[in-house]
């Protein structure tokens, strides 16, 4: 993951959390920030949840055209595109999961309450 990316992934994060916080239930306990673990697009549920554009778009960029390669010891891959989601490690990851996670449950509440 270059360098760059981590940076920007961080700084993303940092500027997430604080609407994450307000956002993802107590019903949630692990993945979050001071937290144990005892259909729809990351941007259409960011935008849902009220996040601004600015990050949604900023987001949706750093998504758009990404390459991996895989090394098998001193054996590095040809670049191949990654097509889903985020890159294991990325800053980024546990958030979205809790942002969607969060959108399951209120889904599922509404269809029981229905």
């Amino acid at each position: 993951m270059p360098t760059t990316y981590k940076i920007l992934s961080n700084i993303l994060l940092s500027r997430l959390t604080p609407y994450a916080e307000e956002i993802i239930g107590d019903r949630q306990c692990g993945f979050g920030r001071s937290r144990s673990t005892t259909g729809r697009s990351y941007k259409n549920i960011l935008i849902e949840f009220g996040i601004p554009m600015k990050p949604v778009r900023i987001i949706k960029i750093c998504l758009k055209e990404r390459y991996g390669r895989v090394r098998i010891g001193k054996n590095l891959s040809d670049m191949f595109p990654i097509r889903n989601a985020l890159k294991q490690r990325d800053a980024l990851s546990l958030l979205f999961f809790n942002f969607a996670f969060e959108y399951a449950i209120r889904m599922v509440q509404v269809i029981q309450d229905w």
